[in-house]
């Protein structure tokens, strides 16, 4: 049988699908010169895939991306080489969602500080903390993939929000408020939150001038992509007082520089790209990508595939 690399560390729900397969397994600090020719598989995480690397591994004929998105790996010479790449883009979507509605409801509840002035006994401040609702405020929702659809779905018909959507590339349900401009989605928004591929467009999408177009008050969440935001705008915004609270789970560098302006700045929360590492989640993307590994080294097409030009260019 096959040895598949395992480029980072995935639960052994994943490993066991490819023990029983009969693959070999090895780690990237077991590689070397001498198995590098036998490896046809590969499974990787978050670490950065270049093509220089990918070029030692001749005979690789199969990646499994443990997540959705695939802008660490050198998508373009995997393609050009002839190499399947496979997502599980269904996996973390739920566990993504949920964590952008807790984020909201961090802002509105204010469950850190009604908890610290019950420590402090403050128990009677509680008139003056200034509570919230989700019912009737109005989400804007920048990409409609996978997760956006679930943010969508919960927001709307569980706290039944007004949400509308901007994604110019995906066809919409006509019962969902679809935009034609950004600038009409952040103007409109109490809160806006971002479920976009990082890509040259989205790059840096919520700069000054968009940050100047939203409502006062308004508070920003990224659950996608760390560069999709300016950090050094979005910090100043709210060191102005104009943007009313930011929520991350992900940073331009992971982990964030210790300089970096969102760590200081007023109204922050943050998470360690984190939302997607539910129990449930982090089972389905190990078993995902291990599922898609075996399938293509048995000659099978994964559930999945990212980069199908493979396929019609016959190359596999």
């Amino acid at each position: 049988m096959s040895t598949v690399l395992i480029y980072d560390p995935i639960s052994e729900d994943g490993l066991n699908i490819l023990r029983k397969a009969g693959h070999t397994l090895i780690t990237r600090q077991e590689l070397n010169e001498k198995n590098k020719d036998s490896i046809e598989g590969l499974v990787i995480r978050t670490s950065p895939l270049k093509g220089d690397f990918l070029s030692q591994l001749p005979h690789l004929k199969v990646i499994g991306r443990h997540g959705v998105g695939v802008d660490n790996i050198d998508l373009d010479y995997a393609t050009q080489a002839g190499i399947l790449v496979g997502n599980t883009p269904y996996a973390n979507a739920v566990s993504v969602a949920e964590h952008v509605l807790g984020m909201m409801l961090y802002f509105i509840k204010k469950y850190t500080l009604s908890d610290s002035l019950i420590r402090e006994g403050k128990f009677r401040e509680r008139d003056h903390i200034g509570l919230s609702e989700l019912n009737g405020k109005t989400l804007g929702i920048i990409g409609f993939g996978k997760v956006g659809k679930a943010v969508y779905r919960i927001a709307h018909d569980g706290f039944a929000m007004n949400v509308v959507v901007y994604d110019p590339y995906i066809e919409m349900p006509k019962d969902v408020h679809r935009v034609e401009k950004l600038e009409e989605l952040l103007k409109s928004s109490d809160f806006v939150t971002i479920h976009t591929p990082l890509t040259e467009e989205t790059h840096c999408m919520i700069d000054t001038k968009e940050l100047s177009l939203m409502k006062k008050g308004a508070i920003l969440i990224n659950a996608a992509r760390g560069p999709v935001i300016n950090v050094d705008a979005v910090a100043q915004s709210l060191r102005d007082g104009h943007l009313g609270g930011l929520a991350v789970d992900v940073f331009p560098e992971e982990p964030p520089r210790p300089d970096s302006p969102i760590l200081t700045a007023p109204h922050v929360l943050m998470t360690p790209h984190s939302a997607a590492l539910t129990y449930e989640a982090i089972y389905r993307m190990a078993t995902g990508a291990a599922e898609a590994v075996v399938r293509v080294l048995r000659g099978e097409k994964p559930d999945y595939i990212v980069n199908p030009e493979v396929l019609k260019e016959g190359k596999k």
